[in-house]
């Protein structure tokens, strides 16, 4: 099995080799393909071959990436949104607000729900597989992380510093 490593400052390599792309800030795989966001430019790469299949551009500021249904999903903080995208070219098909400079998302067990940890604006967005907004929560502090567990969601916060 091969270590994929990426990180902020040299990129994603394999393994302890030559870098494949420019620094990588989020990581995921649909099928048998590596997806990877750079500073304003996605990647898709091939594990087995190492080689890349193609770019595509990306708002500033993803901070995480997953598949949820038949999309590449791709929170951006810069844009407060999550980029809905097409895994088989990285072409954006829409996007989704998600609260003030959003930190996490989840995708329940299931695959039926995605959660949006909203950050600065206390808030928990539960999107369905259509990616239409079915709930929102309001918690105390910033939403900075989303865990689906059992039946249920766990949602860590930030509480500010006066408390």
């Amino acid at each position: 099995m091969a270590l994929w490593i990426a990180d902020g400052k040299i990129g994603l390599r394999k393994g302890q080799g030559q870098p494949l792309t420019p620094p990588c800030y989020a990581l995921c795989c649909i099928q048998h393909q590596l997806y990877a966001a750079g500073e304003e430019t996605g990647f898709c790469l091939c594990p087995e071959s190492s080689r890349l299949l193609f770019d595509f551009p990306l708002p500033r500021g993803v901070c995480a990436m997953a598949s949820f249904g038949p999309y590449l999903c791709a929170l951006s903080r810069e844009t407060d949104s999550l980029c809905v995208l097409s895994p088989v070219n990285g072409s954006l098909c829409f996007s989704v607000p998600a609260g003030i400079y959003p930190r996490d998302f989840s995708i329940s067990p299931c695959g039926k729900y995605l959660a949006i940890a909203g950050s600065a604006a206390g808030e928990v967005i539960i999107l369905n597989r259509d990616m239409q907004p079915i709930r929102k929560e309001r918690v105390a502090g910033a939403a900075v992380g989303t865990c689906f567990m059992g039946g249920g969601l766990a949602v860590l916060c930030a509480a500010g510093e006066e408390s």
